[in-house]
């Protein structure tokens, strides 16, 4: 079984594309801390989220921000332009929530539960295809 589960903060900026087939994606790196590390060390997971997951992500989220996720370990091999062999690592992502969060000591709920209300019953209306630019498999990074 191919699972991963992580919850962590979003490093850089979240920039949704397109392939030229029109496939929605985003790639974003998640800090996350290392449990029982005494010099508090954290690493950086590179993510990738398509189709509306993608969508999603780019809409709601953005850098600093929390996000919990899960998807699969994927290794690829690919040659560069010198025809070097080159492997990347990453997590797809196949399913985004927003942090739970704790109701506070007067019975509401942090502005986080309020946005995952929002997004929760959010509908597809809101989505413009023309709002995508479209890119080759060339300049995806991946």
């Amino acid at each position: 079984m191919n699972k991963i589960i992580l919850s962590g903060y979003i490093a850089n900026n979240v920039e949704l594309k397109t392939t030229q087939q029109g496939t929605s994606v985003t790639k974003f790196n998640l800090a996350v801390k290392r449990p029982r590390s005494k010099n508090g060390d954290t690493d950086f997971i590179p993510i990738v989220c398509w189709r509306n997951t993608a969508e999603f992500v780019a809409k709601y989220f953005s850098k600093g921000d929390g996000i919990e996720l899960s998807g699969m370990l994927t290794i690829r091999k690919y040659q560069d332009r010198d025809g070097n062999n080159r492997y990347a690592t990453e997590v797809v992502s196949d399913d985004v929530e927003f942090p739970k969060t704790k109701k506070s000591s007067d019975g509401n709920y942090s502005d986080n539960e309020t946005r995952n209300q929002t997004a929760s019953t959010t509908s597809n209306a809101d989505y413009n295809s023309d709002d995508f630019t479209e890119l080759s498999d060339e300049d995806l990074p991946f």
